[in-house]
């Protein structure tokens, strides 16, 4: 998987053309029900059906196969953790399902209740996130944080973050291949000897990032950045119906969901 434009792949899907604007009010609608669900609801349909649309969302964008296995990976270790954990802290009652003898934990439906609801709590906002970061570039986040009202100075940190991911990847690289051709071997050795030879590689990681660091600010100073209140932009972006669109009929599944999910408790 290449790096080049930090997490974006290119790409013509509906995502690809939706403005980043829409995607970042989308992502924090995602938060915003996901938080209510996973806190107050605690209803593990409503919150696959959340889950459902960031993946339905992420499929459409046509994403690497990379991006696909990350998700699917880590679907299934937070579902096990929760599963594994929040047994500890569920309240008392609720139906018997299953019984772990050895762990003295008994699943009722108030338990799965608690444990379905914090996992997609965790995974339907990490999973719209990187189906709005693989689908805008950069500058066009950049511009659109700065066009919702936020300062272009704090805009400017997560973009850049960004930008240097493909550059860590690549020093990653770099520094693996020459400490190999000293003859360091990383995959053999049990687990501390193998964590002790990671320490040559993030050693000159970090003084390499410095050093990028320093310079990068030499060269922002060099440019006059932060002199200029106002920020101006060689392609300005376009709020098209698309977008209005794709937030109300986003934002009717996300209420119609919540609305038939509180009906049942309501009568």
């Amino acid at each position: 998987m290449s790096f080049e434009y930090g997490l974006y792949s290119p790409g013509k899907s509906i995502m690809h053309k939706l403005d980043p604007r829409a995607k970042i009010i989308w992502a924090v609608v995602v938060l915003a029900f996901s938080i209510y669900n996973g806190n107050y609801l605690l209803s593990p349909i409503y919150g696959a059906v959340i889950y459902a649309s960031v993946i339905i969302a992420l499929i459409i964008s046509r994403p690497p196969a990379f991006w696909l296995k990350l998700v699917g990976i880590l679907t299934v270790v937070i579902l096990f953790f929760s599963l594994i954990f929040w047994p500890a802290s569920a309240p008392r009652g609720g139906v018997p399902i299953l019984t772990i003898p050895i762990l003295g934990w008994s699943y009722t439906d108030l338990v799965l209740n608690l444990a379905l609801s914090k996992a997609f709590l965790v995974l339907s906002p990490i999973i719209a996130v990187i189906t709005m970061l693989t689908t805008s570039k950069p500058g066009d986040l950049f511009q659109a944080l700065v066009r919702c009202g936020v300062p272009y100075k704090i805009a400017y940190i997560p973009i850049l973050a960004l930008r240097f991911l493909p550059t860590i990847i690549n020093e990653v690289k770099l520094i693996i291949d020459a400490q190999e051709s000293r003859a360091l071997n990383l995959r053999k050795g049990n687990l501390p000897s193998r964590l002790r030879k990671y320490v040559t590689i993030f050693t000159p990681l970090m003084i390499r990032m410095m050093k990028s660091a320093i310079e990068l600010g030499v060269a922002l100073d060099s440019k006059g950045f932060g002199l200029s209140l106002q920020r101006t932009f060689s392609k300005n972006l376009r709020w098209e119906f698309r977008d209005t669109l794709f937030l109300i009929f986003g934002g009717l599944i996300y209420v119609l969901g919540l609305i038939f999910c509180i009906m049942p408790f309501v009568r």
